[in-house]
């Protein structure tokens, strides 16, 4: 079984519709099993979906068809990021599987061919707000970055 991605247009998304709301489209999610845990982030017109697993998808919505069923991702890596966050100082932040925090600038993001672009920088520590002492990052599963805090 695969699962999809259902999509609706802005217009759509109003309390009013909540039930009545039509499906704009909808994507294909290959590698996605019932028990499979999704996070979407949307950059532009690209929708990341990272699974829980690594694999990353990128869709472009900026064409995408009233009606189209089954829409295929543009690019796709495994083993990339369990999440990505865009942040309020307009970097793309990736969660890796290996423990790190990856960080990105997003002006080639629609133009290159790979998930993501080369990292600008990376985080692998952290120090908890008051105190000294450095932690390594281990693998976690939420990620959330404003102003100078992640």
């Amino acid at each position: 079984m695969e699962n999809r991605i259902n999509v609706w247009s802005q217009s759509q998304v109003v309390a009013e519709k909540s039930l009545k709301a039509r499906k704009y489209a909808r994507l294909s999610l290959p590698k996605c099993e019932r028990s499979c845990v999704v996070r979407l982030e949307t950059v532009g017109n690209l929708l990341y979906a990272n699974l829980s697993n690594g694999n990353t998808f990128v869709y472009d919505v900026s064409n995408l068809q009233q009606g189209a069923s089954d829409v295929a991702s543009t690019r796709q890596q495994a083993g990339i990021a369990s999440v990505t966050h865009l942040a309020s100082d307009g970097l793309l932040y990736a969660l890796r599987s290996a423990g790190a925090i990856e960080i990105y600038a997003i002006d080639q993001l629609a133009t290159i061919s790979n998930v993501l672009p080369t990292a600008i920088d990376s985080v692998k520590s952290y120090r908890t707000q008051g105190q000294d002492q450095l932690q390594s990052l281990t693998q976690t599963s939420d990620l959330s970055v404003y102003e100078n805090n992640v």
